[in-house]
């Protein structure tokens, strides 16, 4: 890996701003194509726009992301070299959050089963918990097992996928120990390549016209057994992409108007937003009296609702963290 590759994670900066606006559009969205709303006369131009857009890949993003991510705080800056300080540092970056801010998510949000606490999923909260036991099983196995192990339990997670992809049916399990079982692939393909981001980047170079045509393809022709190569093609290109606008950024001018600014301050206020606009969603969604003109509205609704939804949770995120403690400490 080279000096400028290990130093700079603009790519980082770049997905992630777009994965926390396009994972909003979708929650907004998706009340017409798979939600209360799905009978709508648009349920079909919103699912296909979306299986181009974003292939119901924003969670795996965002899993591959972490793990690409800890793979440079472990490999490249040797952090965590102790498991207590690991483990510290994790209970309170996602354990604290999901069992506070969920239980207050669960409690108020309209018509929220408490029962979702015992399945580990309160609220969109599971997340938190999900990711908290891939980064444990990830530093357990890199620590103790080795590179090995961790492939072949990626590969596990893979037939995971692949198994849940082909039986459409609700998995709830004790404490949500099912989760980190579907999600570890998308964690350790992440760790893997940021470890070998030089070669991968060479890869995705010379193939990446194949790539994207696979995903058009995959988007196109909707096969749920193809689910995780639709999901990896889509995050490749996204990251090929991202690679070649950080290059392009350290070559050129900052721009004057502060788009670095605005792209830092979505990237660090991207946990609060996650947790803030599911929440406004839910609830606006599910009074009775606003059902007429959501279900009316189906085509300027969607498109204010995540202007304003984004822009908010941006907006509350930025004021949580800079003016009060109890804000930096759950949401940084």
């Amino acid at each position: 890996m080279t000096m400028t590759q290990s130093k700079s994670l603009k790519d980082v900066l770049y997905i992630r701003c777009f994965a926390v606006i396009s994972l909003v559009a979708w929650h907004i969205y998706c009340i017409y194509i798979c939600q209360g709303y799905a009978d709508s006369p648009m349920h079909d131009a919103y699912a296909r726009l979306f299986s181009f857009l974003t292939p119901d890949a924003n969670m795996p993003l965002f899993t591959f992301l972490a793990g690409y991510l800890f793979c440079y705080l472990l490999k490249t800056k040797h952090k965590y070299p102790d498991f207590r300080g690991f483990l510290k540092n994790k209970v309170h970056r996602l354990l604290v959050p999901f069992l506070v801010l969920g239980t207050l998510t669960n409690l108020t949000m309209i018509g929220r089963p408490l029962m979702d606490f015992y399945y580990g999923k309160p609220s969109h909260l599971w997340y938190c918990l999900m990711l908290f036991y891939c980064y444990v099983i990830c530093w357990l196995v890199e620590k103790f097992g080795g590179k090995k192990w961790n492939l072949i339990l990626c590969g596990l997670s893979c037939g995971v996928v692949f198994w849940r992809c082909m039986i459409p049916l609700g998995v709830n399990s004790p404490l949500g120990l099912f989760l980190p079982m579907y999600y570890y692939c998308y964690f350790y393909i992440g760790f893997w390549v940021f470890e070998y981001k030089e070669y991968v980047m060479k890869w995705i170079g010379k193939y990446w016209l194949i790539l994207v045509a696979v995903n058009f393809y995959l988007a196109w022709f909707v096969k749920p057994r193809l689910f995780l190569f639709h999901c990896l093609s889509y995050i490749l290109i996204l990251l090929y992409l991202a690679n070649k606008l950080e290059l392009r950024a350290s070559t050129t001018t900052p721009p004057r108007f502060g788009f670095s600014l605005i792209l830092n301050s979505i990237s660090k206020c991207s946990m609060g937003i996650y947790i803030i606009h599911a929440w406004i969603i839910w609830n606006f969604t599910n009074i009775e009296s606003f059902h007429g003109f959501i279900s009316e509205h189906f085509l300027i609704f969607p498109f204010i609702c995540w202007i304003f939804v984004f822009l908010f949770s941006w907006g509350a995120t930025h004021v949580l963290i800079k003016y009060t403690r109890i804000g930096r400490y759950f949401l940084l």
